[in-house]
């Protein structure tokens, strides 16, 4: 099976999920249901270091792989800090609503449809390339 395809269907059950997070009442689900579906589809996201490996030649997979590893931390160390000012930004100064946690999660869930887009943009990695 493509490593596309596993990529997608986690970042779908990903994107549902969050989805039902964000927009659902909260009494709609088991809490547990989601947060467990949550974890399992995002375990997706170790894909992309099998497609670095396979993309890159065997004297380089280490440092491909510390590469991505370097940009999943950076990243997270420059979206967290932007993401507490954002939802600073939507309260106003008053203690933060439901409303604005949607709001806030709701570019969570776009990052997640635009990274299920920029999939499509990758070339196809081992056997299948083959």
């Amino acid at each position: 099976m493509s490593l596309k395809i596993v990529l997608l269907g986690g970042m779908i059950v990903m994107a549902l999920t969050v989805a039902a997070i964000i927009y659902l009442l909260g009494n709609t689900f088991p809490p547990y249901v989601l947060a467990l579906l949550l974890g399992f589809s995002s375990g997706a996201a170790i894909i992309p270091y099998t497609i670095i490996k396979e993309a890159n030649a065997d004297d380089v997979k280490g440092s491909a792989t510390r590469a991505i590893n370097f940009l999943v931390f950076v990243m997270s160390a420059i979206v967290s800090p932007l993401f507490a000012m954002f939802l600073q930004h939507l309260g106003h100064g008053r203690p933060l609503s439901g409303a604005d946690f949607t709001k806030g999660f709701s570019f969570g869930l776009a990052g997640i449809v635009l990274a299920g887009a920029l999939t499509f943009l990758l070339h196809e990695t081992g056997q299948k390339k083959q």
